[in-house]
């Protein structure tokens, strides 16, 4: 009997709130699934960053082998910042490959893939899902008249899954029912996918969760305010769970108990507030980016708007541009702004996650740090960001960094930063940052959600080849295609890194032949 496996993924499905939930009764599809077979988190040293995971999860490749970590990065060999997406990681996922997996497949909106001809079944890409990526990536499918057979049976996909803004109550009460719809609406699209073929692999991918997660925050019984008196927006992160998990129940059953079933979330939901700003001045204020001075007679009127306008101004013209104009901007200023002749290590412009590259003499084109001081600077900048404090609290506020090369191995990274640096979470805005030699902070930005993505997601599984009961403690993102592959009945390929996970397969996670 051939191998059968079921994927039901939700972008953010918060571990501690699904585990909860799932003991008082509210999440009875993942309940059964965690009693029937096995349970843990989505979880591991290489998780240094939100975009890439999903590449990463599917491909099997690690994040310095697809170099994806942002929808905004440095190209390699410049100071040249670009968009980019999962399109240019070149890590296809396993599905794809003929050397990986052969069978026929029903994958409805799995996050960061594409459609790709000649992959036996039926692919549907972006159909409703939240895209984070400035290049956003249009619906798609394979065959090219599924996605005609869609539209007509469906209409255009719902639009709630881009608006995580805060509305008024009222606002928000009626646009609840707008995200419980949109998950039948998906339910039901999955299963007519999944009817018209007898597909080995479906990947069914719900975001709901996730965009009603931002937008239903401040609502929520554990807010710091106490949340809303009203239950139902005080519940309503709960609502649209359970209306995810009654479709994953229709899922699995029309699956049938022949099928193993994998439910896992990329990210876990906390409270905090962007960084952007901070990101920005962190190197700045440190001493380890100059500033670049025009020379006399030589301004260019981007030069001298600078100059004459202030800051605040050219920030709010600059946000009223398109966006792509707005990106221009922002590469001409990180690439003009700075003296790289006297800069050593540099930040490059992100919301949470801080990303540093030291100015590495050999890789970046006017680099002045020699190689064998690459492990010093680094070091300083460490200890410096260790000695950064609120200026309201006096706590410190930074979470944690992590080195690419401790994470990876090898030598400094060709596409990554080297230095991936976590400020702290917390229910307010972080303003003013004190440091031994001065203080910098940010102003409140226009994008100002209280909540942000966590690295860590939720992982269950159950069915006839699935051995491990209980809690099997983290699978590595890496660990997650050839778990998959073996499930299948198939070999994972040389290339990928990771190995199926023996806490979820036992004797099956070894395939012989």
């Amino acid at each position: 009997m051939r191998n059968r496996l079921l994927v039901l993924m939700m972008k953010v499905g918060d571990p501690a709130s699904i585990e909860r939930w799932a003991r008082e009764g509210h999440l009875p599809t993942i309940r059964s699934v965690m009693e029937r077979g096995c349970h843990g988190r989505l979880a591991g040293a290489e998780r240094i960053c939100e975009h890439g995971t999903a590449t990463t999860v599917f491909s099997g490749t690690s994040a310095d082998r697809h170099g994806y970590y942002y929808f905004r990065q440095l190209v390699p060999g410049t100071y040249r910042l670009t968009t980019f997406g999962a399109d240019q990681a070149g890590s296809p996922p396993f599905w794809t490959r003929r050397d990986a997996f052969s069978g026929s497949v029903a994958v409805i909106d799995a996050p960061e893939t594409a459609p790709v001809p000649g992959v036996r079944g039926h692919q549907l890409v972006n159909w409703c899902f939240h895209q984070p990526d400035l290049a956003i990536a249009p619906y798609a499918s394979e065959p090219p008249e599924l996605l005609a057979e869609v539209q007509r049976m469906y209409g255009e996909p719902p639009d709630i899954l881009g608006d995580t803004a805060n509305g008024t109550p009222e606002e928000d009460r009626r646009d609840l029912r707008r995200f419980l719809d949109s998950v039948r609406t998906k339910g039901e699209l999955c299963r007519h996918v999944a009817s018209l073929g007898d597909a080995d692999l479906v990947i069914a991918a719900f975001d709901e969760t996730h965009t009603a997660s931002h937008r239903y925050w401040r609502y929520r019984p554990e807010a710091a305010d106490g949340g809303a008196e009203d239950e139902t927006l005080r519940h309503a992160i709960r609502s649209v769970y359970q209306a995810t998990d009654r479709e994953f129940g229709l899922l699995i059953e029309q699956a049938g108990e022949a099928a193993d079933v994998v439910v896992v979330s990329l990210f876990g939901m906390q409270e905090q507030f962007p960084t952007e700003e901070l990101n920005g001045a962190l190197c700045r204020a440190l001493g380890y980016q100059a500033r670049r001075e025009a020379a006399p007679g030589r301004l260019r009127p981007v030069d001298l708007a600078r100059r004459v306008l202030p800051e605040s101004l050219r920030v709010a013209i600059s946000r009223r541009l398109p966006t792509h104009r707005q990106e221009e901007l922002l590469a001409d200023l990180f690439a003009s702004g700075t003296d790289w002749q006297r800069t050593t290590a540099f930040s490059l412009p992100s919301l949470y996650t801080g990303f540093v590259r030291v100015n590495l003499r050999g890789r970046e084109p006017a680099g002045i740090v020699d190689p064998a001081d690459y492990d010093r600077v680094l070091g300083e900048l460490e200890e410096d960001l260790r000695r950064m404090v609120d200026v309201e609290s006096g706590e410190p506020v930074i979470e944690s960094t992590v080195r690419a090369v401790d994470v990876f191995g090898g030598g400094p990274p060709v596409r990554l930063p080297d230095l991936f640096v976590e400020w702290k979470a917390g229910p307010k805005l972080l303003e003013r940052v004190r440091h031994p030699r001065g203080e910098f902070g940010q102003r409140r930005p226009s994008f100002c959600p209280g909540s942000e993505e966590t690295l860590e997601g939720f992982v269950a599984a159950a069915g006839p080849h699935v051995r491990g009961r209980g809690e099997i403690g983290a699978i590595a993102p890496i660990e997650f295609a050839p778990t998959a592959l073996s499930l299948l009945g198939r070999n994972p390929t040389p290339d990928m890194p990771g190995t199926p996970h023996v806490g979820m397969l036992g004797a099956a996670a070894v395939i012989v032949g």
